[in-house]
């Protein structure tokens, strides 16, 4: 079950990076806290993990030096990310970019009231 939903994290991030330019800390590390119950420094190692190779090797290699990271989940959200970011990109060029813009302010608007809302 945990390996679904870490692939549907990054598939849903994939597509919105693809879509609007932003997936990584706008979607993963969120949807690692709300629904895979990750604290926020493990939903942070895991999404420098996953992107260490083009980004944040060092940044992930700390995290992951203090215990910080889930390399399972990193790697499943990474699957869907590729396959995301590829389908939504080729959409998102037939956008127009205001069309584009709205949907990245729609997104950034839930989330962000979503993360505010969050009990600690």
């Amino acid at each position: 079950m945990d390996a679904l939903l870490f692939v549907l994290i990054g598939l849903v991030s994939g597509s919105l990076i693809g879509l609007v330019g932003t997936g990584a800390g706008l979607i993963i590390i969120p949807a690692l806290v709300l629904l895979a119950h990750f604290n926020e420094k493990t939903a942070v190692g895991t999404s420098l993990t996953l992107l260490m190779f083009p980004v944040g090797i060092f940044a992930a290699y700390a995290y992951w030096h203090h215990g910080y990271v889930n390399t399972k989940a990193a790697i499943f959200i990474a699957l869907g990310f590729i396959l995301g970011s590829f389908i939504a990109a080729k959409y998102a060029t037939g956008l127009p970019v205001a069309t584009a813009t709205k949907i990245f302010g729609v997104v950034a608007i839930i989330i962000g009231i979503k993360m505010l809302l969050i009990k600690s």
